[in-house]
């Protein structure tokens, strides 16, 4: 698209506006910007840039969850109705393929109770934060959390805009307790809960813009020769992604994390248990720190170590939020221990 407009552009300037006297293209230019160096012409600037920064300042929308600001330009209504879409065309696949566990396979209602108490504490979560600001909780949680588990051995898991969570089967197959369950299925209801689906249009939308205004800016301003258009592209291609794209991705993928950790302390999960789940997987990959180095710049998730790593940073906080809970006392054997685990392997690590 933003070639067709570069290009297009780049037509009316080179067949049109080079065509006219030097005279005529200085008229045209002081009617478009003005005179330079006038209050015209710092106005026409002004004017110009008003709009898009007011619209990205009135985007941004603050997770009652994790505290973090995201750009968000998109109702709750329509980012549920992309997860019914995207839940009914998927759906009507897995079925097809029969790789659906049936419903009344007794793994269901172990999922089902670990997201029962992430429900309960999603819940209470909103009710101790009215204070700060009236959440409207049908704008983050579902009228039901559907579970669907898929017989696959890749580890994987899933929540759809509209709380339809997707659970592989080799998921259930790797973790060693209800703890770690509640890592997997906590982290992924957090995307759910900082709309980070919208979030993610709204950025794509907006950085469209800004690229095309770019491209448009380029046209209009500099005579590029033909051969120039490809090079911009190309270093567009590699700008793009692995500095704006992947990286937004990567804070996605830690404020989820984040979320995961408050929600797993306040239902009264060992939340320091995700650090060692991720740290296991990393070992069990056996990855290396030219591997986080290249996760680092060329993947939408983090390096498991610096998961690992962030959890720990939030230790604390979890730990508060666990004690603060008076459900949560028969827990603090089983805490203490996984508590106490992860500072000697922190320790060891060093």
């Amino acid at each position: 698209m933003q070639r067709l407009i570069f290009w297009g552009i780049k037509l009316v300037k080179d067949q049109i506006f080079h065509r006219m006297s030097v005279e005529t293209q200085e008229k045209v230019r002081t009617i478009v910007l003005g005179k330079p160096r006038t209050i015209g012409w710092y106005a026409r600037r002004v004017a110009l840039v008003t709009p898009p920064i007011l619209l990205v300042a009135s985007a941004y929308e603050k997770s009652p969850f994790s505290g973090y600001y995201r750009m968000v330009m998109m109702l709750p209504e329509d980012e549920k109705q992309i997860g019914d879409t995207s839940s009914q065309t998927l759906l009507a696949q897995l079925t097809k393929s029969h790789v659906l566990v049936p419903s009344h396979h007794p793994v269901y209602k172990r999922v089902t109770n670990v997201v029962t108490r992430l429900d309960v504490a999603i819940r209470e979560m909103l009710n101790e934060r009215s204070n700060e600001s009236v959440w409207d909780a049908s704008q983050y949680l579902p009228d039901e959390w559907r579970i669907f588990i898929i017989s696959s051995n890749e580890f994987n898991a899933f929540v759809l805009p509209n709380g339809d969570i997707f659970l592989n089967s080799e998921v259930l197959n790797y973790i060693r307790n209800d703890d770690e369950l509640a890592t997997i299925l906590s982290h992924e209801i957090g995307h759910k809960l900082a709309r980070h689906t919208a979030a993610k249009l709204t950025f794509n939308g907006i950085f469209f813009l800004l690229d095309s205004f770019f491209m448009v800016t380029l046209a209009l301003v500099l005579p590029l020769p033909v051969f120039i258009e490809p090079l911009i592209n190309e270093l567009r291609g590699l700008v793009i992604p692995y500095l704006i794209q992947l990286p937004y991705s990567r804070s996605l993928e830690l404020e989820a994390d984040y979320i995961s950790v408050l929600l797993m302390s306040k239902a009264c999960y060992n939340a320091t248990a995700a650090a060692e789940l991720w740290d296991r997987l990393s070992r069990e990959k056996k990855l290396t720190k030219a591997d986080r180095g290249l996760m680092d710049l060329m993947s939408t998730h983090p390096h498991p170590s610096l998961r690992a790593e962030k959890i720990s940073s939030w230790r604390q906080e979890a730990a508060e939020i666990f004690n603060n809970n008076a459900t949560c006392r028969t827990f603090l054997d089983d805490f203490h221990r996984v508590e106490a685990y992860y500072r000697i392997h922190s320790i060891r690590s060093k």
